[in-house]
């Protein structure tokens, strides 16, 4: 609501509340000296406000709307409130998705909105979209483009950020790769499991994931090396399993590996660096280039052989599979090769140009 009152978008008013930026700053004033009020002047209030709505009319600088200044006028005028912090963002629902920029978006696309604002005020302030690793976060502070940096859809998926940073365990940190697809995205639609994340199993089931370690250190085999085999593999290497993982690519990676193909979607392979060196760091036994079936043998590291009748052995077998929205309907292309036609799914489209094919879409 403040932000709507902010924006010559939406606040049409032309009373006290409307008009100019000083007026259409007032209800957010009187919010926060109300809180001042309440719980006295030592009390910290961060206000976030947008540096720009990216919708003509609005508080935006590069779409015909509000320029920079107005941006700065809008957050002097809050000074009059008394607040310590501002925390600026950019975008409402009517230029979604800039609310919650996906992996098409530069990392850090907000600090230049913020570093707009901290020209002019005295109080800190904050910047936040997309800075997902330590290295930018450092780079943004030490150009003193803004005072804090606000990590979101990074810290869903790694809750250990800031513990990983300060170790010195960046290597290790789960990164966010921008898909929306289980955090923004789930709770949009509603769906019943609420709040997930396509890199981080955990989240939103932290409960109900307990990670238990195992006394019987049993033999385990996963086949397939796509991201859900490889965090299979090395959560139960840490768990206490001896673990082979078995892909029949001579690369790890499955599916990932065509999904970071697209423009855009680079920030996938970071996923399966991420992945695989867990499973390097947990100890797993890797097979690549070999088809998992009932004559495979695996020897172990204590000289045994793994075979479909070893009574200790698990076999698990993770799919990941591409498919459309329509419930489960593999997604075709129309392909024109050099002298055929033919229908292909995304994933052997995808596959063809990961081999240097050459390909005409119709």
């Amino acid at each position: 609501m403040g932000s709507q009152f902010l924006s010559p978008n939406t606040n049409k008013r032309t009373d006290k509340y409307g008009g100019g930026q000083r007026g259409r700053a007032r209800f957010l004033i009187e919010v926060i000296k109300g809180i001042k009020n309440e719980l006295g002047r030592d009390f910290l209030v961060s206000c976030r406000i947008n540096g720009s709505d990216f919708m003509d009319g609005g508080m935006d600088f590069m779409d015909g709307g509000m320029t920079f200044v107005d941006a700065q006028e809008a957050a002097q005028a809050l000074l009059e409130s008394g607040v310590d912090v501002l925390n600026v963002s950019a975008g409402v629902y009517g230029s979604y998705p800039s609310i919650v920029p996906p992996s098409v978006e530069p990392q850090g696309c907000f600090v230049e909105l913020a570093e707009n604002i901290k020209k002019v005020v005295p109080v800190p302030v904050i910047t936040v979209g997309r800075i997902k690793t330590p290295e930018l976060a450092e780079k943004i502070l030490a150009e003193k483009k803004t005072d804090f940096v606000a990590l979101g859809r990074a810290l869903i998926a790694d809750p250990d950020w800031v513990q990983k940073t300060f170790a010195g365990k960046e290597a290790d940190i789960r990164p966010c790769i921008g898909c929306n697809q289980g955090c923004i995205d789930s709770i949009n639609a509603g769906r019943e499991e609420g709040l997930t994340c396509t890199i981080n199993p955990w989240a939103g089931r932290e409960f109900k994931l307990a990670f238990k370690k195992v006394e019987n250190k049993d033999k385990v085999v996963v086949v397939g090396g796509g991201p859900a085999g490889l965090n299979a593999a090395w959560v139960m290497a840490k768990r206490g399993y001896q673990v082979t993982l078995v892909e029949e690519q001579e690369k790890l990676g499955g599916q990932l590996r065509l999904a970071a193909i697209p423009p855009g979607k680079a920030e996938f392979r970071e996923a399966i660096d991420y992945f695989i060196n867990k499973v390097q760091t947990a100890g797993v036994e890797t097979i690549l280039g070999k088809r998992a079936d009932v004559s495979l043998h695996i020897p172990t590291k204590t000289g045994d052989t793994i075979t479909k009748r070893t009574p200790s052995l698990f076999w698990y077998l993770w799919l990941f599979t591409n498919f459309s929205f329509r419930k489960g309907v593999p997604l075709f292309l129309q392909v024109y090769g050099e002298k055929s036609c033919l229908f292909s799914s995304v994933c052997g489209f995808l596959s063809r140009l990961l081999a240097g094919s050459k390909i005409n879409i119709a």
